[in-house]
């Protein structure tokens, strides 16, 4: 049905924006000095207290994916952990994900304010 369907899309679109707030958290260790190994033992304890990773956790929230204190703080959209050896694969891909949401994201602002007027105070994110 088209509820379904509206249903799996949003889902979707979920599901990206969870990897691409995860990877701003990944890269923002990476750069602070964490290797690898370490970036894919963080568990969600050990995140800073940031607008990203409380997204995240409000993103697994919703997903229905782990999201207590002990759960493995990346994971892949099917909620599995991101393994030291996939990590930078899965960056590589989460930043790609990350920049098609704000192209897009960009499109339906301008779209949405030629067309009907609106502008979004924050383009970094609505939540309805």
């Amino acid at each position: 049905t088209a509820d379904d369907e509206l249903t799996a899309l949003r889902d979707l679109f979920l599901r990206k924006s969870l990897v691409g707030r995860q990877s701003r958290l990944c890269e923002h260790l990476l750069a602070g000095g964490c290797t690898p190994a370490d970036v894919a033992e963080k568990r969600i304890a050990d995140l800073p207290d940031s607008p990203d990773a409380l997204r995240c956790l409000e993103l697994r929230r919703q997903l229905g994916l782990s999201h207590g204190p002990q759960s493995p703080a990346f994971i892949l959209p099917t909620g599995e952990p991101v393994r030291a050896p996939e990590l930078s694969r899965w960056l590589r891909m989460a930043r790609l994900m990350r920049l098609s949401l704000e192209v897009n994201g960009g499109i339906c602002r301008s779209l949405l304010r030629v067309h009907r007027g609106v502008e979004i105070d924050d383009p970094e994110e609505v939540l309805t």
